[in-house]
C-alpha cells in the first residue's frame, strides 16, 4: 500500500487540496502511528536551539519506529 506521510496537518491539507484523489492515503506521521494526541504535528526545529532539535528527533524516531513495527505486522 502506498501512503504519504506528512510532518504537519497543514502539509496534509495542502497535499489533499492539490490531489484530492489521494484521500485515505495521506496521513501525518503521528496520525499514522496512532498517536493518541490532539497535536498531530511534528514542529520544524529550523533555527531553534539544540533541545528543540532533540525533541523533534525523538518524535520522529519514536513514531517511525511504531510505523515500522506496524508495517511488519501487515
Amino acid at each position: 500500500m502506498d501512503i504519504i506521510l506528512c510532518a504537519t496537518e497543514n502539509h496534509k491539507k495542502i497535499v489533499l487540496y492539490l490531489y484530492p484523489n489521494l484521500k485515505g492515503k495521506v496521513y501525518t506521521i503521528k496520525e499514522y502511528a496512532n498517536e493518541d494526541s490532539n497535536d498531530l504535528d511534528i514542529d520544524d526545529p529550523w533555527g531553534m536551539d539544540i533541545e528543540t532539535y532533540r525533541k523533534c528527533f525523538k518524535e520522529l524516531y519514536d513514531n517511525i519506529k511504531i510505523i515500522n513495527e506496524k508495517g511488519k505486522r501487515e
